[in-house]
C-alpha cells in the first residue's frame, strides 16, 4: 500500500513532475527552478508508491480569508492530483483526510479551494460559497452609457513599482469583501506578479497600469494581450479600484487600447457594475461557474467569527460527513450583529450538512439553498437565516490557488 507523508526539500522536483502528469503540462527548467523558489516543501505532501516514487500530491498553505465583518485562519487546499496508474485507490480520501486532520490541529477554524473538478469535492464536506464571473464584450461594443471625464493619471509601471503600490490599493478595494484571502510580500511578488511564459498561452507580457488621482494611488489594472480572429483580444487579468470612480475610469482606459477587438475579463465578482455602466450592456457576454469552496472545521470558530447583518438566533442540525465531533446541534444568538454559539439539545430550526454551512457561511446564500431543499426546516426559518446571514457585499475570490 502507498504511504502517505510529507515532501522533503530534496523531492520538491520530484513532486512537480509528478503534478504535472495529471495536470497535463511538462515543467521547464524555469517552471523547477519557480516551484523550489516559490513553495514551502512544509505545505506538501505525497503519496509515495513501493519503490518511493510520488503516485499523489497534494498542497495545503495557511492565511488568513475573509468572512463577513472579520477574518478566519484557513488551510488553502491546491495542487491535488493523482497519478492515472493510482485511481481508484483511495489516495485522495487518504490526503484529504490527513490534510483536514492537520488543519484542525493547527487551529485552523475551515479550509477552502477552488475546484478543478466540482464533483470531487462535495463528499469531503466542502460548499460552494462564491461563483466567478467571465466577461466578454466586443470593443464595438465597448462604450460606457455616461464615459467618465478621467481626473488623473494612468501610467504603466514594472513589476518592481507594482510590489510597492498595489498591496495597498487590494486591500483598500477588497477591506469588506468575503472570500478574499490576504496576500503577503512573497505571494505578491511570486504568485500574483509571476509572469512565466508557460501561463501566457500566447499573450504578450503583463502589462500594469496605475491609475493616480489627486496625488493619491486609486486603482490599477493588470492586463495582457494577443492576436485574435477579429484584432488583437485583451485580458484583463485584475482591474481594482478604491471606487467606482476608479474603477470606472479604468475600463474606459482598458477599452481606449488600440487594435483591440474583444476584450476579455476572467474572475470577477457576481456582483461587478460594468454591465450596469455599458450603453449596451447585452453585448457583455457573461459565463458564472462556481469558484470558491468551504469545508468548516470549527463551527463555534466559524459562526463566532463573522458579523451578521441582523440579529436574532437560529438552533443548526449540523451533519459532518468525517468528523462526528464536529457534527450536532448548535444555537446561535446574534445580538447588535455579533454572534455567539453554544451546543444544545434544543429541537432543530434548521437542518442542513457542513457544506451547506460552509454555503451559507461566507453571505452569499441562503434562501436559494432552502428552495434547493439543502437547508431544511419551515419556510419562516429559512427565512429568517436568510436575514440573518445574508451580507450586503457578495463573496468572492480574487484568483485561483
Amino acid at each position: 500500500m502507498a504511504r502517505i507523508g510529507p515532501v522533503p526539500e530534496d523531492r520538491k522536483e520530484d513532486f512537480l513532475r509528478a503534478m504535472g502528469v495529471p495536470f497535463s503540462f511538462t515543467p521547464s527548467e524555469k517552471d523547477v527552478a519557480g516551484f523550489l523558489d516559490e513553495w514551502d516543501h512544509e505545505w506538501l505532501t505525497a503519496a509515495y508508491d513501493d519503490e518511493d516514487r510520488i503516485v499523489a500530491t497534494f498542497g495545503s498553505f495557511p492565511f488568513d480569508m475573509q468572512v463577513p465583518g472579520g477574518s478566519l485562519p484557513t488551510g488553502g487546499t491546491t495542487v491535488v492530483t493523482v497519478m492515472p496508474t493510482h485511481r481508484r485507490q483511495g489516495l485522495l480520501t487518504r490526503l484529504m483526510r490527513d490534510h483536514l486532520d492537520t488543519a484542525r490541529a493547527r487551529g485552523q477554524a475551515m479550509t477552502a479551494l477552488w475546484a478543478s473538478e466540482t464533483v470531487i469535492y462535495g463528499r469531503f464536506g466542502y460548499g460552494i460559497a462564491s461563483e466567478d464571473r467571465k466577461l466578454e464584450l466586443p470593443t464595438q461594443h465597448a462604450k460606457l452609457l455616461d464615459p467618465p471625464d478621467i481626473t488623473g493619471t494612468m501610467r504603466l509601471i514594472d513589476k518592481e513599482e507594482a510590489l510597492e503600490v498595489l498591496p495597498a490599493i487590494f486591500e483598500r478595494a477588497h477591506a469588506d469583501r468575503p472570500g478574499i484571502f490576504a496576500r503577503d510580500a512573497k505571494w505578491w511578488e511570486k504568485r500574483t506578479l509571476a509572469d512565466h511564459e508557460r501561463h501566457r498561452n500566447g499573450f504578450t507580457a503583463m502589462r500594469i497600469t496605475i491609475h493616480t488621482r489627486d496625488g493619491e494611488d486609486v486603482g490599477y489594472a493588470m492586463w495582457r494581450t494577443k492576436e485574435g480572429k477579429d484584432g488583437m483580444l485583451l485580458q484583463a487579468r485584475e482591474v481594482v479600484g478604491v471606487d467606482a470612480e476608479a474603477e470606472r475610469a479604468l475600463w474606459q482606459f482598458l477599452f481606449g487600447v488600440d487594435l483591440v477587438g474583444k476584450v476579455e475579463a476572467r474572475h470577477r465578482s457576481t456582483d461587478d457594475p460594468l454591465h450596469w455602466w455599458l450603453e449596451n450592456p447585452r453585448a457583455l457576454e457573461q459565463t458564472i461557474s462556481d469558484a470558491l469552496w468551504v469545508r468548516p472545521l470549527d463551527v463555534r470558530a466559524c459562526l463566532e467569527g463573522r458579523r451578521y447583518r441582523t440579529d436574532g438566533a437560529l438552533v443548526l442540525d449540523v451533519t459532518d460527513p468525517i468528523y462526528e465531533d464536529v457534527a450536532g446541534r448548535y444555537r446561535l444568538t446574534v445580538s447588535d450583529g455579533i454572534g455567539s454559539v453554544e451546543r444544545t439539545d434544543e429541537q432543530a430550526d434548521l437542518e442542513l450538512s457542513i457544506g451547506v454551512l460552509g454555503s451559507v457561511l461566507m453571505g452569499g446564500h441562503g434562501a436559494d439553498l432552502g428552495r434547493a431543499g439543502r437547508l431544511r426546516g419551515s419556510a419562516e426559518a429559512i427565512d429568517r437565516a436568510d436575514l440573518i446571514f445574508g451580507w450586503p457585499v457578495v463573496p468572492f475570490v480574487q484568483e485561483i490557488f
